[in-house]
């Protein structure tokens, strides 16, 4: 039994089977039989690696502790996670190995994450207890922001620093806009003393709303500023109020205008370009305020001062350009007299008033072409 060999179904004794097969190459064709065996290996192989992607593996998920098989194991920092575990304590959305926090055993999403836990404690979770020791010195960044270290933009180091640490809140936000606010303020104070030094009272007479007004917007834009850098929640409260009481008062002085000037929207005149404006168009209020002997003086010496009639004739030349041009209210209401009175125009500075007037409003008696008079007294530049 020992001293045989079989091919193709046939038997032979070992001398005949050397003898016949030695010059075909049989020693090459006698591996046959370990051939048939690797073939019969080959399909165990293959079922044995598909088996593994769906039998049991030693593997347990971190989160429900069963198995995890390779078609849904989801590996993070040497822990496994089936796909439907890998979610966010807080608010069951889906994670990715590239977009996750874990903390204690628990796995969240970085939005979540950012909502449960402040930038400080964020901050000492993520430094290793075994790696720290106090400073015995403090020390002070000359540039700490690197404004001249590096060519890169201030603002791309700023996004490269949020995608590093996950940590949006660790960069103020907001000073930029709480300087421009500063800046604004220290323009309208130097404008206010700008107009204290001129000479003439028109000027004078803003100053002290003009630096009024400065100076609380730079006491307010100062308070900002310090909560913002300190991260002081009363002082942001308290310049958010004060911005608000601001505006709202802006608002109500905006309305309030409107409502005083808006009956007064001028009169068409037939064959001119511009309108003209009556006194009694206004509120009973504002008439009261501008009949004031003291307070239209003081507004009638600074149109005198301004000279705003004296560019009249330096425009418009001839009386046809004159007739045809778009005054201002201002140019309009106090640089010559109403349509209604009659007055022929000779140019642009100069009326014929010894035609008598067609009507009996007071500003007909009121205009002279002295440059210091005009019409800077009428109820029409009132």
């Amino acid at each position: 039994m020992s001293s045989y060999f079989q091919l193709d179904g046939s038997l032979y004794c070992k001398p005949h089977f050397d003898q016949k097969f030695k010059e075909l190459g049989g020693v090459s064709r006698m591996p046959s039989k370990n051939k048939s065996n690797e073939g019969a290996k080959t399909p165990s192989k293959l079922a044995s690696k598909l088996s593994s992607m769906f039998s049991g593996t030693q593997d347990k998920c971190a989160v429900c502790h069963k198995t995890v098989y390779p078609l849904e194991k989801v590996t993070v920092e040497g822990e496994f996670y089936h796909n439907q575990c890998f979610r966010c304590a807080q608010g069951g959305c889906k994670l990715t190995p590239s977009n996750y926090a874990a903390l204690d055993g628990n796995l969240f999403c970085k939005p979540h994450f950012a909502q449960l836990f402040k930038e400080k404690d964020r901050i000492e979770l993520s430094i290793d207890p075994g790696t720290w020791e106090p400073m015995d010195e403090d020390m002070v960044s000359l540039d700490p922001i690197e404004f001249h270290s590096e060519e890169e933009p201030y603002k791309n180091r700023i996004d490269s620093y949020q995608r590093k640490t996950g940590l949006t809140e660790a960069i103020q936000t907001g000073i930029g806009q709480l300087d421009s606010i500063n800046l604004v303020a220290v323009v309208v104070i130097v404008y206010g003393v700008w107009m204290s030094s001129q000479h003439d009272g028109c000027h004078k007479s803003l100053t002290l709303p003009v630096i009024g007004l400065g100076s609380i917007i730079f006491l307010i834009s100062i308070i900002g500023f310090m909560g913002a850098l300190k991260n002081n929640s009363i002082l942001l409260l308290m310049y958010l109020l004060l911005l608000c009481l601001v505006l709202v008062g802006i608002l109500v002085f905006t309305v309030l205008v409107f409502i005083v000037t808006n009956n007064a929207s001028g009169h068409n005149v037939a064959g001119l370009r511009y309108k003209e404006y009556q006194l009694q168009d206004y509120g009973s209020w504002f008439i009261k305020k501008l009949n004031n002997t003291h307070n239209w003086k003081h507004l009638r010496s600074c149109f005198v001062k301004a000279e705003v009639c004296n560019s009249l004739p330096k425009r418009y030349k001839t009386l046809r350009q004159y007739k045809l041009a778009n005054l201002t209210p201002i140019e309009a209401s106090c640089c010559r007299p109403p349509s209604q009175c009659g007055y022929p125009a000779v140019n642009a500075s100069y009326y014929d008033l010894s035609f008598h007037p067609v009507s009996s409003n007071k500003d007909c008696k009121l205009y002279k072409n002295l440059k210091s008079i005009k019409c800077y007294s009428c109820d029409s530049c009132k």
